[in-house]
């Protein structure tokens, strides 16, 4: 069981940009292990990778619900088209 998980969660993680969000938040990043450094112990930089995650997550989930939206837009806009081939057919039989 702890095997199907595992390999949920790393084909899962695979898809998430976190080196581009670490870009994005690179002083932090930095910061968050010179302060763990200084402490011995990791906590700062756990919480601030778990921010990352939550961030790319949330692009992810945003850019999903824009495609989403998108397809579902292109798709009504199709069956506008299909409708009206339709009504010009009947007219003209």
């Amino acid at each position: 069981m702890a095997n199907s998980n595992n390999c949920t969660l790393e084909r899962f993680v695979k898809y998430i940009p976190i080196e581009s969000i670490i870009r994005k938040h690179q002083e932090e990043y930095y910061i968050a292990i010179q302060n763990c450094n200084n402490v011995g112990n990791s906590n700062e930089f756990i919480e601030f990778m778990l921010k990352v995650i939550d961030e790319a997550i949330d692009g992810m989930i945003l850019t999903s619900s824009e495609e989403t939206t998108q397809e579902t837009t292109q798709k009504t806009t199709q069956e506008k088209i299909i409708d009206l081939i339709k009504k010009i057919q009947v007219l003209h039989k």
